[in-house]
């Protein structure tokens, strides 16, 4: 019985104990033994458990990176939104019944702007930015003086209700008997094709200022989220406009009638050309908002093509340097595709021109490459950026491409419509001059960034 008792006191009175201790801690309940709980607790296998580890890592950082993006995307917005004039073109009173108000006799123009026979100035390129005379001035005088006689009146604008009731606002246009008005939430971005095949050049001291290089490409992209459209506008490197010239060491001289390709020769070939360059194309289509610009060298053109896997493009004019047909459908090398864009035979008139339908279906085709690949992955623009940067100058920042990337997934960029700026070659004193069709300018201009109101 000893030997009983002392059994029941050794097991008996130290477990009493321990559950006298774990009732105290636990406020009184008694809660067993904290092995037995241990060893009942089931646990995953480690397996499992670094399975869930990574696909939680996973998650946080989804959820992380969803969150810079999206506000750089909004960031972006609010940047491209800001950054430039969203006020309507200087359209003005143009438009009564299609006919424009404000067209004056080109020829007279172009006499009063070639008054200085010193006003000449030589690129890189060689390439003049040369004034006109009156032989070389623009489209016939008959055609001038027939626009200035078909204009019937000017378009009355006002802020009162007409009456029909509609209260105008500024920037709207009456044009064929309706009533237009600026779309200003299209975003505008300007595209240059300089005449380089090196990279950016750094300014410094010893920069020429005539050393900038001329823009053989130039195109205008539009979007418009209403319609979720993106347009292209191309511009005719001749186009005659007004163009600010500069010396060498980079002051200014003068403001004279020259091709408008010229314009951004006028600089270091960085920030200053494009800022230039954009000041000239906004002024020649009415100061119409440009709300970026991104200027490629061509020398970037084999890396554009070969990083989209090559460019199907329809030849829209023969192509004899690699005996291709109008017509015929063709898949790019890089080599080719630099080739295509820069052929001009000089010794056909207005080979301008067939050298931009090149540049045009190039473009064309280039882009739904590059739309293909940003619906997969929304990064590739900037990636395709970053791959030929020291060739590219742009004001548009990362998280303004990351908007745009984002937005144009919703746009049907496979029915993009290019634009040309109407117009016809002449030949001037010097050079091929390409004078725009003003009236059909403005008509284009209502299409691509007006809305009807009524």
């Amino acid at each position: 019985m000893e030997e009983k008792d002392d059994l029941e006191y050794i097991g008996g009175e130290n477990v009493n104990k321990k559950n006298s201790d774990d009732a105290v801690k636990s406020g009184g309940r008694s809660t067993g033994s904290g092995k037995e709980k241990k060893d009942n607790k089931k646990k995953l296998p480690l397996p499992v458990r670094i399975i869930i580890g990574i696909l939680i890592g996973l998650i946080v950082i989804c959820i992380v990176a969803a969150c810079v993006f999206f506000a750089m995307r909004s960031s972006g917005k609010r940047k491209l939104y800001s950054g430039a004039n969203s006020s309507a073109p200087d359209m003005g009173n143009m438009f009564t019944n299609g006919t424009d108000n404000n067209n004056t006799d080109a020829e007279e123009t172009s006499s009063e702007k070639s008054s200085d026979s010193e006003n000449e100035s030589k690129t890189e390129s060689g390439s003049t930015a040369s004034e006109t005379d009156t032989t070389s001035a623009a489209p016939s005088t008959e055609s001038a003086n027939q626009s200035t006689s078909t204009a019937s009146g000017e378009t009355t604008v006002s802020t009162e209700a007409d009456n029909s009731g509609y209260v105008y606002q500024a920037g709207d246009v009456s044009y064929n008997g309706h009533i237009y008005r600026y779309n200003s939430d299209i975003l505008t971005f300007l595209v240059l094709g300089i005449d380089q095949t090196t990279t950016v050049p750094v300014a410094d001291e010893n920069t020429d200022y005539w050393q900038g290089g001329q823009s053989d490409a130039i195109f205008l992209f539009v979007m418009n989220p209403h319609n979720k459209k993106l347009s292209v506008l191309a511009v005719n490197r001749n186009s005659m406009t007004d163009v600010d010239m500069y010396d060498r060491a980079g002051n200014y001289v003068k403001t004279t009638l020259a091709q408008v390709c010229v314009q951004h020769g006028y600089g270091n070939g960085g920030k200053q050309s494009c800022e230039r360059a954009r000041q000239t194309i906004s002024e020649m289509l009415y100061n119409l908002p440009i709300h970026g610009y991104v200027s490629i060298r061509l020398g970037a053109v084999t890396t554009l093509n070969d990083a989209v896997g090559g460019v199907d493009v329809t030849l829209p004019s023969d192509f004899p340097q690699y005996g291709w047909t109008a017509g015929s459908t063709v898949h790019l090398s890089g080599d080719q595709a630099y080739n295509l864009i820069r052929y001009r035979d000089q010794y056909q008139f207005d080979s301008a021109t067939t050298r931009l339908g090149n540049e045009k279906a190039f473009l064309s085709g280039f882009v739904n490459k590059v739309f293909e690949k940003t619906k997969s992955d929304v990064t590739f623009p900037v990636s395709l950026y970053q791959t030929i940067s020291n060739y590219v100058v742009t004001d548009v920042s990362v998280d303004e491409m990351s908007y745009l990337a984002s937005e144009l997934i919703g746009y049907a960029v496979s029915d993009m419509k290019i634009y040309s700026v109407p117009g016809q070659t002449i030949m001037g004193k010097k050079f091929e001059e390409y004078y725009i069709d003003e009236a059909a300018l403005k008509a284009q201009m209502i299409e691509i960034f007006y809305e009807l109101v009524k």
